[in-house]
C-alpha cells in the first residue's frame, strides 16, 4: 500500500492578485491549494499576522474584508500548510472611488 503526501501548492491565485474595492464594500479574497495531507490556511494583514480564517472551502479558504479605513487596503497573504510543507499567495487591496466605471 502506498499514500501518496505532497506539500500544498497554491492553485490560485497563481501570482499576486489586485483586488479593487472601496471604503464599506465587503470584498472576498479566495485561496485555494491541493496537497495531502489536506492544508490548513491562515490568513495575514501586511506582516502583522493577525488575521484568521474566514471560511473553509474543503480545499481553500475565502477572507472577507469590508476596508472601513486607508489602512485596510494593504497586503493580504494566504498560508496554507500541513505536516509536509507550506505555500502563500499574496494578495493586493487596492482603494478606488465608489463610483468609478470599469
Amino acid at each position: 500500500m502506498f499514500i501518496d503526501v505532497d506539500a500544498p501548492t497554491i492553485i490560485f491565485p497563481s501570482e499576486t492578485r489586485t483586488v479593487l474595492s472601496w471604503k464599506g464594500n465587503p470584498t472576498r479574497l479566495e485561496c485555494i491549494a491541493v496537497g495531502y495531507p489536506v492544508a490548513v490556511y491562515s490568513w495575514d494583514r501586511a506582516g502583522n499576522n493577525q488575521l484568521i480564517k474566514d471560511k473553509d472551502l474543503g480545499n481553500g479558504s475565502v477572507l472577507t474584508i469590508t476596508p472601513s479605513a486607508d489602512s485596510d487596503f494593504t497586503n493580504y497573504t494566504c498560508f496554507a500548510s500541513n505536516t509536509i510543507g507550506h505555500d502563500s499567495a499574496m494578495f493586493l487591496l487596492k482603494p478606488i472611488s465608489k463610483y468609478s466605471c470599469t
